[in-house]
C-alpha cells in the first residue's frame, strides 16, 4: 500500500528512501531555519520537531510509510518533553559566552536545572490551587444590596475559570519537565578530557572571582 502523504518528507526537504543520517542532517538544517529565534516561526519549527519525531524513529516510520498516518496518537507528555529538551540543549548548544563544554557533569546539570523549573512550577501549581478555592469560596460570599445580578460574583466566577486554565497549563508543564528528567536519566555522557591548561585557566579564575568576592582587588 503506498503512503497517502509525502507531508513529513516535505517537511524536512527529503525523498522518501533518504537515509537516517540524512534525515538527522536535514533536521539540524530545517531546526536552524524554522527556529522563531532566527527568522522562523512557532508553527513551523513544532512541524518540523514532528516530522523528525516520526521518521527518526524506525517502526514510526515504517507505519508512516505504510499507511501515510503520522501517528498523531503519540503521547502528548512526551512529545512536550521532546519541547523541553529542544529548549535545553539550544541554551548549551548556542551559547556564545565562549567557555568550552567539557560537561564531565552534563547530565547531571540538566537534570538539576530542569529539576528546579519543575519544583518552581509544582510550588505556582500549588499556590494557584489553593487561589482557585479561595475563589470559589469567595464568589458565594458576595451579597448584592440592589435588585439584578451579583457582577461580583461573577467576576470571582470568571476567575476561578482562568485558574483552572492556568492550572492545566502549569499541569501540563509539569508533566513534561518531570518526563524529560526521566528521559535524561535514562543516559550516560561521554565526559571530554579537560586539557591541563585549560584546568589550571579554570582554577585560576575561580580564584580571582573568590578573592574580588573577598574585597581583594586583582591586580592584573
Amino acid at each position: 500500500m503506498k503512503p497517502k502523504t509525502r507531508k513529513l518528507y516535505d517537511e524536512l526537504d527529503l525523498d522518501p528512501d533518504a537515509t537516517p543520517a540524512a534525515i538527522k542532517e536535514a533536521y539540524r538544517a530545517r531546526a536552524k531555519e524554522t527556529h522563531p529565534d532566527g527568522g522562523g516561526s512557532a508553527e513551523a519549527f513544532e512541524a518540523v520537531n514532528r516530522a523528525y519525531m516520526v521518521l527518526s524513529d524506525k517502526k514510526r516510520r515504517s507505519r508512516y510509510d505504510a499507511t501515510g498516518e503520522d501517528d498523531a496518537t503519540v503521547d502528548s507528555t512526551d512529545e512536550n518533553a521532546f519541547k523541553v529538551l529542544m529548549e535545553v540543549f539550544d541554551e548549551v548548544l548556542l551559547d556564545d559566552a565562549g567557555e568550552p563544554i567539557y560537561a564531565d557533569n552534563l547530565l547531571p546539570v540538566l537534570i538539576q536545572h530542569l529539576e528546579g523549573i519543575a519544583l518552581d512550577t509544582d510550588k505556582a501549581l500549588k499556590k494557584m490551587k489553593r487561589a482557585q478555592k479561595r475563589a470559589a469560596k469567595m464568589a458565594k460570599r458576595f451579597k448584592r444590596k440592589s435588585q439584578g445580578k451579583s457582577l461580583l460574583t461573577h467576576l470571582m466566577q470568571w476567575k476561578g475559570h482562568e485558574l483552572a486554565q492556568r492550572i492545566g497549563d502549569a499541569e501540563e508543564r509539569l508533566s513534561a519537565h518531570r518526563r524529560a528528567i526521566e528521559i535524561l536519566k535514562d543516559y550516560d555522557f561521554d565526559a571530554e578530557v579537560m586539557p591541563a591548561e585549560e584546568q589550571l585557566r579554570m582554577a585560576m579564575q575561580r580564584a580571582k572571582e573568590r578573592l574580588e568576592g573577598a574585597g581583594f582587588p586583582f591586580q592584573r
